[in-house]
């Protein structure tokens, strides 16, 4: 009996064949990248792909010539000795119950350095000369201050103070007397000799003193008065002198206002409006310009115009209640703000550090800045004497008089560090993608994280070492780097990408 199948030669000498099935190739793409060129913090500028040069998430970490490095840090203020040029820490503040506030006053003693540190708290005032030997006094004061300005007053370094009641306390040494006890003053500012105050509950006016006498607020032609606003910009909140003129801050602009000897010379004009509500406790002079900041950023006035520098946050936790400190001091705008929110971050031992203050220092000559969370800080000051200048503060976390500098610790103890990429698909949200190998260079151990579709790989990177496989396999990724080193100096890892091709 016949066979029933037909060999291949049968088949073809009939006119068919078969032929083996074919599939066809998957096809990448390769791409060499850095992660980041770590430019800067700027959620208005972060990228889908690499180089993630710009974050909207980065604590702790500053930026200096493309690399990752140790950002802003607080220690004990040390006084430089005009005498002999060596730094000393002072003596620790008093013991108090509740919580202080700092101002930095003027005396005329040059083996003092002119400056004077004035603390108030529910027991008075303390003050410390910024001189050798000195130690805290303690002066009675039954309200609590808190704000303060110097005023120079007949070869007398004055000392006017505000707070939650009526009136201006005026300090001269260990006299302390009230003055324009019809006012709450919520702001003060010494221009071309006078004292301006803007005065709580008035909201549309601005009120000042008679030319060189802090103590006279008499309304007349010839002493003291007031002006009044259109209202059109909020609530009047802050005042500043820059330059020749007078600036008036409001919940939503500033007004300009060109003083005189003769106050039938005043002239105000409106010269700026806001978007959003500028925060009153960041408004700093920053030599020939202000700073302050709203919901949207940080702006920089030079007397005619605001400018938004080139970055924000996502993570900045300005909402109602916050308490907001700004000071300048060394080319640098500080801005701490107190965080109501439990603030968290979803990645590794940050988890375990909610951070209740949140201090930004923006670099203003480069306008990069820097994020140190969980500080503690308030009551930002600017210091200045003959022998340094920095700004100074109070932290709830120890009794000394406290200093910003670059040691990017946190009195003495290293802080978690984050930088934080997301949402990066590299063009292509459809397509796989595979991180082959990151190579990198480090002087201290850091850890890279690789989120990729919600899936979590952390990778050591050692100094002891410069590559790493990695293959991890996504559609979109987050990328971080976390390191706790006091030294950190991070270069720009490269990833080797491998992208499917339709």
């Amino acid at each position: 009996m016949p066979h029933a199948r037909r060999t291949q030669v049968e088949s073809a000498q009939m006119g068919m064949m078969y032929y083996p099935k074919k599939h066809k190739r998957i096809q990448f793409r390769r791409i060499r990248a850095p992660l980041s060129r770590f430019a800067g913090i700027d959620a208005d500028k972060t990228s889908t792909t690499l180089p993630c040069d710009w974050t909207a998430c980065c604590y702790n970490f500053g930026f200096r010539n493309g690399r990752l490095v140790p950002g802003v840090g607080i220690s004990e203020l040390k006084i430089v000795s005009p005498i002999d040029g060596t730094a000393r820490r002072i003596p620790t503040m008093p013991l108090c119950k509740e919580r202080r506030t700092l101002f930095v006053a003027k005396n005329d003693d040059r083996s003092r350095n002119y400056t004077t540190l004035v603390v108030s708290d529910e027991n008075g005032l303390e003050t410390l000369a910024a001189g050798e030997g000195e130690n805290w006094r303690h002066a009675v004061c039954d309200q609590r201050i808190r704000q303060a300005t110097t005023y120079r007053h007949k070869d007398r370094d004055l000392l006017l103070m505000t707070g939650a009641f009526d009136g201006i306390l005026i300090r001269d040494g260990d006299e302390i007397r009230a003055v324009a006890d019809a006012l709450r003053v919520c702001s003060l500012c010494v221009h071309e000799e006078r004292v301006f105050a803007v005065a709580q509950g008035k909201r549309n006016a601005l009120w000042y003193s008679s030319a060189f006498d802090p103590y006279n607020w008499n309304v007349s032609a010839q002493e003291g008065g007031y002006i009044e606003f259109d209202g059109t910009l909020g609530e009047v909140n802050v005042v500043k002198s820059l330059g020749d003129y007078l600036y008036i801050f409001c919940d939503y602009g500033i007004y300009r206002l060109s003083v005189y000897a003769e106050q039938s010379q005043f002239a105000l004009k409106k010269i700026y409006s806001a978007c959003d509500r500028i925060y009153a406790g960041s408004i700093v002079e920053c030599k020939d310009a202000i700073a302050f900041a709203t919901a949207r950023g940080i702006y920089l006035f030079d007397g005619y115009d605001a400018a938004k520098f080139a970055f924000c946050a996502e993570d900045i936790p300005i909402e109602e209640g916050a308490t907001i400190d700004g000071a300048y001091a060394d080319e640098r705008y500080y801005l701490s703000i107190s965080d109501t929110r439990a603030q968290t971050c979803e990645y590794g031992a940050l988890d375990r550090e909610p951070g209740k203050y949140v201090l930004l220092a923006v670099d203003l000559p480069s306008r990069t800045m820097s994020m140190l969370r969980g500080v503690r800080l308030h009551s930002l000051q600017t210091m200045m004497t003959p022998c340094q200048s920095c700004a100074v503060g109070i932290s709830d976390d120890t009794d000394s008089v406290v200093t910003l500098d670059d040691g990017g610790a946190y009195l003495g103890k290293t802080p978690v560090r984050l930088w934080k990429a997301k949402g990066i698909d590299f063009g292509q949200s459809a397509q796989v993608k595979i991180v082959r190998r990151i190579e990198y260079s480090t002087r201290s151990q850091y850890v890279l994280g690789i989120v990729a579709d919600g899936q979590t790989h952390e990778f050591v990177l050692s100094p002891k070492r410069n590559e790493v496989s990695t293959a991890v396999r996504g559609r979109e990724f987050d990328f971080y780097i976390r390191s706790d080193a006091a030294d950190a100096e991070i270069a720009p890892p490269y990833l080797t990408v491998d992208i499917m091709e339709r």
